[in-house]
C-alpha cells in the first residue's frame, strides 16, 4: 500500500511485436503500440483505488481507446505490520469499445467485465531497508458476454538501497473459459469464445530520480501461446510520480 493520501500518477509506453497468431490458418503478425496513464490513491490505510487508461494503435487499429479501467484493492493483512503474510483482494472493473473486438492483438473478453483477484506477499527485510520481496495473484473474470478467465501472476523484487534500484522478474498465464480453439480472423469477434492459454516472463528494472519518482524499463517476452498471439515481444517504458496533497 502507498501512504495515506499520497496520489500516485504514472505514464506508459509499450511497443510489441508477435509474428504468429496461434489458432489461426492465415499467415498474421503485428506490431502494437500501447500508451497508458494511470492515477491511484490510498484513501484509507486498508484500501487503495486507480483509475487506468489504454491507448493502442496496432495494424488493424488506428491510435485510440483500448480500454478503461477502475481498480480498488482491500488490505486483509501486513507483513510490513507485523502479519506473517501481506494478504489483498483486488476489484477490476473495465470497458473496451466494441470496435476493438476485431482486432487480435486487443487482450480482452467483452465490453464490460470484472475481475476479482486474491494477492498474496512476503517481504524479507536487512536493518533499515527491504531487501527482497516474493508475491503471487490468484484472478478471475467474466464479461457480459458470460466467457471467463483466469489470470496467475508469481513474482520476486530484489531491493539495491545504495543504487536505489530494483529488478524484479515475473511470470503470468492468461487463460480463457471458451470452448473454441479455431481463430477464423475473416470473423474475429475477440476472445471471448475461445479457449486461449498463453504464459509470459517478465524481467523489470526500476531506479529512484531523486524526490521526482521513479522510472522502470521491462521485457517481456511470451514463452507459450495457444489460440492467441504467440512468440510476443514488448519493451516498456514507464514513470511513477508520487505526490501528497497534504
Amino acid at each position: 500500500m502507498r501512504p495515506l493520501w499520497e496520489i500516485e500518477v504514472s505514464p506508459s509506453y509499450a511497443v510489441a511485436y508477435y509474428p504468429r497468431l496461434d489458432g489461426s490458418c492465415q499467415s498474421y503478425h503485428s506490431w502494437d503500440q500501447t500508451v497508458s496513464l494511470s492515477a491511484g490513491a490510498t484513501v484509507l490505510p486498508i484500501l487503495d483505488v486507480d483509475c487506468l487508461m489504454d491507448f493502442f494503435k496496432s495494424r488493424e487499429r488506428r491510435f485510440g481507446l483500448q480500454s478503461v479501467a477502475a481498480r480498488g484493492r482491500y488490505l486483509w493483512l501486513n507483513d510490513v505490520a507485523g502479519d506473517k503474510v501481506t494478504l489483498t483482494t483486488n476489484l477490476v472493473l473495465r470497458y473496451v469499445p466494441s470496435g476493438n473486438f476485431k482486432d487480435p492483438s486487443c487482450p480482452y473478453h467483452a465490453l464490460l467485465s470484472g475481475e476479482l483477484g486474491l494477492g498474496l506477499g512476503k517481504e524479507f527485510a536487512h536493518l533499515f531497508h527491504w531487501r527482497s520481496r516474493l508475491y503471487a495473484l490468484a484472478a478471475a473474470g467474466m464479461g457480459n458476454t458470460r466467457c471467463g478467465w483466469y489470470r496467475l501472476v508469481g513474482g520476486g523484487k530484489m531491493h539495491f538501497p545504495m543504487q536505489r534500484s530494483v529488478l524484479a522478474l515475473e511470470l503470468e498465464t492468461y487463460n480463457g473459459f471458451g470452448s473454441e480453439r479455431k481463430i477464423d480472423l475473416n470473423n474475429f469477434q475477440g476472445y471471448g469464445k475461445l479457449a486461449h492459454h498463453s504464459l509470459d516472463i517478465q524481467l523489470m528494472y526500476s531506479w529512484e530520480i531523486s524526490v521526482w519518482g521513479s522510472m522502470e524499463v521491462a521485457a517481456k517476452y511470451r514463452v507459450y501461446a495457444s489460440v492467441f498471439p504467440e512468440q510476443l515481444f514488448q519493451i516498456m517504458l514507464s514513470y511513477r510520480l508520487p505526490f501528497s496533497p497534504f
